[in-house]
Order: C-alpha cells, then structure tokens, then sequence
C-alpha cells in the first residue's frame, strides 16, 4: 500500500510523524521506536542561541494527561548543527528542524544556517514564539506578521515549508491563509494552548 504524503513539491514516505517537543531529538527513542517506519521525525525547537528554557519542575503529570511549560530548552544552531545533525542524517525517516524565535531576525537567520547544512527534509516553522519587539504576543497571532515571515523564509530554502500556527486566536483559518500566501506548503495545527476559564451555566 503506498502511504507517501505530498508536501510541495517532496515526500514523506507515510502521514505519521512524531510532533515536535514530544520526541526530542529521535535519539532519546532510539532503544524504543524504529524511527525507520516513520514518515517524519519534527525536532524540538532550534534557536539562533541556545536557551535554558524554564525552571524546573516544568513537567506536572495529570489524571488527563501532562503539562508542560519548557520553555524552548535547546543548544541553539550550532549546537544543532555539532550536536544532534549527525544522528539526525542517519535515521531512517525524513527529519524536519523545528524552528523558532524571538525576533524575525533569528528566524531567518536559524533557517540561513541550517541551509548551509546537509540532512534536513524540511523546516516546520513556530508562530506560536512570543515575538519580543511586538510586545511579545504570538508571532502567529497577527495575520500580515504570518504573511511577511513566511514569505521571507520561502526565500531562503527550497525545502519544504511547515508553518506552525497558535490556537490563541479568534478564527485559525485567517492564519493558514496568510501562510499559504506567504508561500508555506503546509501548516501545522496546532502548538501550545494557553490555559483559559471558561463558564458554563449550570442547569
């Protein structure tokens, strides 16, 4: 049965893939998942410098499920590139870098680096980072900010193009269509959810 998935003009060889945050960097799952029979391999975060990320504890377990609040611990690019790369080329499934920010500035210049490299499929790209010189809300919050990054991140890579988008917004669909304007060939729905009250009446 072929299960392939097209995404732009490339392949993925089935629709599974681990989401990006859940799976690190595939090596941690080396003894546990045969990431040959993946269709994707989606990396945590990759920053322009490495970050710590939050405090510990930043894991809280729950009869539902579990809470997280990492906070985008990564080593940054080149470590990246030194560090986690060389596993990531010689797994059996496509590996796309997750990519994030706080200015539109490291985005681009993350996606820059990581082209000078080989072993990449493609890059999912996380609109839901704050965005420091817009009074951090949600890069993905704004639909021209979608638009104008995405299309400046189109030009730099042929590869394909996965836009993250945030749920914290009013109707989701006006950001995938600034996406897909901007030149993205997929969107991924969706990242973090940001805890909220909601009332229900009673009856």
């Amino acid at each position: 049965m072929d299960l392939k998935v097209s995404v732009g003009s490339a392949h993925l060889p089935n629709p599974v893939g681990v989401a990006s945050g859940t799976f690190g960097y595939g090596s941690e799952y080396r003894d546990l998942v045969a990431t040959d029979h993946l269709g994707a391999l989606y990396t945590k975060a990759v920053t322009w410098k490495p970050r710590e990320g939050n405090a510990v504890p930043r894991l809280v377990e729950t009869p539902a499920g579990l809470l997280n609040s990492i906070g985008l611990a990564n080593s940054g690019v080149e470590g990246f590139i030194r560090e986690k790369l060389p596993y990531l080329r010689g797994l059996g499934c496509p590996a796309i870098a997750n990519v994030a920010g706080a200015t539109e500035e490291e985005y681009l210049k993350v996606v820059e680096r990581l082209e000078e490299t080989e072993g990449l499929w493609g890059y999912e790209i996380n609109l839901s980072c704050p965005n420091v010189k817009a009074g951090c809300l949600a890069f993905g919050t704004q639909p021209e900010t979608v638009e104008e990054l995405t299309r400046k991140l189109r030009r730099l890579s042929k590869k394909p193009l996965i836009v993250k988008l945030t749920p914290n917004v009013t109707d989701i669909s006006v950001l995938a269509r600034s996406a897909e304007a901007g030149g993205a060939d997929a969107v991924s729905c969706i990242n973090t959810l940001v805890g909220m009250v909601v009332d229900v009446e009673q009856k």
